[in-house]
């Protein structure tokens, strides 16, 4: 039972890489075609870096924090060269968690900052903002809070049936390779939680992806 597990939650993996290669190349392609040799070059051995770290995660179960805000930052990197000066991103980690010695699941945080720059930030002409908190508490709980600017985007994530976007599949893969962690694990330790940021208007100003973890520190 728990081998096959463990076989479900590595093809769910396998089936988000090919979203998050595909994304990052879109996001260089334009260069390449203007023949902007200098910035062609040093984004795509950042891409290089992100496929090897993906490939190189492929089988493991946990990688350490540090990999994933490797990761994650030039990914953002990528990102913000491909919205033009349109984002600018902010990241904060408490000085409890220790990057090298506490573990989690690979390719989680890259995906739902990927589903916040798609569903959010895109959608406005300028002036996108994202801020990524990670936090630990003294229950030795992980907490990764991603909020952006965007119009927010909940409700489109809920709807029924959801729009045929890359980045709402991925999200339903990130749903179930979640549940299939606890069941693996017996736990409900990790949560994720999504909420629209209102205004005092009840207008949405914004998304709030929380994402809780149980740190495995080793």
């Amino acid at each position: 039972m728990e081998e096959s597990l463990r076989l479900q939650i590595f093809e769910l993996q396998a089936q988000m890489r090919p979203h998050f290669i595909f994304n990052v190349i879109n996001s260089i392609q334009g260069f390449i075609l203007n023949e902007d040799v200098d910035t062609s070059l040093h984004y795509l051995s950042l891409l290089s870096k992100l496929i090897r770290k993906t490939l190189e995660n492929a089988d493991r179960e946990l990688v350490p924090i540090a990999e994933e805000v490797e990761i994650i930052m030039n990914f953002l990197e990528i990102e913000r060269m491909r919205f033009d000066g349109a984002l600018d991103y902010n990241l904060e980690i408490d000085p409890r968690v220790d990057l090298q010695s506490t573990f989690i699941p690979p390719m989680i945080l890259q995906p739902y900052i990927d589903m916040s720059l798609r569903q959010g930030i895109r959608h406005r002409d300028q002036g996108g903002v994202m801020n990524i908190n990670i936090d630990s508490n003294q229950d030795h709980v992980l907490t990764v809070t991603i909020t952006d600017n965007g119009p927010g985007w909940k409700t489109l994530i809920f709807s029924t049936p959801p729009p045929p976007e890359p980045g709402l599949n991925a999200y339903k893969l990130l749903s179930d390779r979640i549940k299939l962690l606890n069941k693996l694990n017996n736990t409900d330790a990790f949560s994720v939680s999504i909420e629209d940021l209102l205004d005092e208007n009840n207008q949405a100003t914004g998304t709030s992806i929380v994402i809780r973890y149980l740190l495995t520190e080793g």
